[in-house]
């Protein structure tokens, strides 16, 4: 194991640094315009300081949502509402997890020997209704449909639209 640290080249253990800088920043003015939109107003300083705070505390707890009971404290004192504090980490964590999966769908779109083909044909094929979501009027939508309707995607010129009584 040693070995293998001391043979990290300090540049791109610097880059990986940075890419983790960028990322929290960015994560934590997601953070304060959700926050923003709740009524709460601080400066970026307070978020930044914070989801650092809370970054540490995910990486040294045994559990991943540490950092979350962190941020809701930190939010909470300063506003005087935990409740408040709690919908906003929820949320960023609501928001964060669905462009989480956008970015796997579109990997998975783009190749598809990520997944082995008796997972990845029942999801993506046309054909097959394995895995679907509930559509409007209690009919089932297959998943893949549902992906071919998001605007801007790829596939809009093969879109199958749905019913107009479902749009």
């Amino acid at each position: 194991m040693t070995k293998a640290v001391t043979a990290i080249s300090p540049g791109y253990l610097l880059l990986a640094l940075l890419a983790q800088l960028v990322c929290l920043t960015i994560a934590a003015y997601r953070w304060q315009l959700i926050v923003n939109r709740l009524g709460f107003k601080a400066p970026f300083a307070f978020y930044l300081g914070s989801y650092f705070k809370g970054a540490f505390f995910n990486q040294g707890l045994p559990n991943s949502i540490g950092g979350d009971g962190v941020r809701i404290y930190n939010c909470a004192k300063v506003t005087g509402s935990a409740e408040d504090a709690f919908f906003g980490v929820f949320i960023d964590r609501v928001i964060g997890l669905a462009g989480l999966l956008l970015l796997n769908i579109v990997a998975l779109l783009l190749n598809r020997t990520l997944l082995p083909a008796h997972i990845y044909y029942p999801l993506f094929s046309p054909d097959k209704k394995l895995i679907c979501c509930s559509g409007c009027n209690d009919q089932q939508v297959p998943f893949y449909t549902l992906l071919k309707q998001a605007p801007g995607n790829f596939l809009r010129d093969k879109a199958v639209r749905l019913p107009t009584r479902c749009r």
